[in-house]
């Protein structure tokens, strides 16, 4: 008798890719975790009041927050003491765990006019990017940008993170996509 065919659910997607990631089973482009180091997503949804990022988010020094997409859900987490980032430099991260999300994207700019993309795409196995800038260039009054796939795989921003004066230089500073239905 054949098994059942379909396809699995979203929950059970991440579930599996869960347990896989932490049992270190991951793929050579992904970058194993701990179950310390991987945020749960929070049991309530946020409401629109906890929506995007808090003007202290540097100083909150973690958090969950949602973009213009209702349906997103994310965690931030800023590392300054001990994260093995150069201290003439701030190094930003985004990673994603769940295979069923869709490219994103974290644009870098440095405010003088050059801007790197930071992307990854789960569904291909690109679980985790980083990139850096130097500690003066936080400093410049330019905003990250979040973006992600829309309609027909088009890109669409989705959220500006600003208020990046406050990194200090030898910050890490992570940024974890848990949902986006």
């Amino acid at each position: 008798m054949r098994a059942p065919t379909g396809r699995a659910s979203r929950t059970t997607l991440s579930a599996v890719l869960a347990t896989a990631l932490l049992a270190g089973a991951v793929a050579a482009t992904a970058t194993p975790v701990s179950a310390a180091s991987t945020p749960a997503a929070p049991a309530v949804r946020l409401s629109a009041a906890t929506q995007n990022l808090p003007s202290d988010w540097v100083a909150r020094g973690s958090g969950y927050f949602t973009t213009n997409d209702a349906s997103d859900m994310l965690h931030y987490q800023v590392v300054t003491a001990g994260s093995g980032v150069p201290s003439d430099q701030v190094r930003f991260k985004l990673q994603a765990f769940d295979r069923s999300i869709a490219w994103k994207t974290l644009v870098m700019p440095n405010g003088l006019g050059s801007r790197w993309d930071i992307s990854i795409d789960p569904y291909w196995g690109r679980y985790t990017a980083e990139n850096s800038l130097w500690a003066h260039e936080v400093d410049n009054g330019q905003s990250l940008e979040l973006w992600k796939s829309g309609f027909l795989n088009t890109g669409r921003r989705v959220l500006y993170i600003g208020d990046l004066a406050a990194l200090p230089g030898g910050s890490l500073v992570t940024f974890t996509w848990l949902d986006d239905d």
